[in-house]
């Protein structure tokens, strides 16, 4: 039981992260639109970050 609640515990940190840094690549794309790698960037990491939450919605 306590592996599953450190594993939830774990992934929810990861998404917690992964927003900030996803928040940090937006900001990065609205200055500078045309650098393909951040746009890039930007879709693997929201895709990603989808894929997670689909898996295990926090609520």
């Amino acid at each position: 039981m306590r592996s599953v609640a450190h594993q939830r515990l774990r992934e929810i940190q990861w998404l917690n992260h992964a927003d900030n840094y996803l928040a940090l690549v937006r900001d990065a794309v609205q200055k500078n639109p045309e650098d393909e790698e951040l746009r890039e960037l930007m879709a693997a990491m929201e895709r990603a970050m989808a894929v997670q939450r689909k898996r295990r919605p926090l609520h």
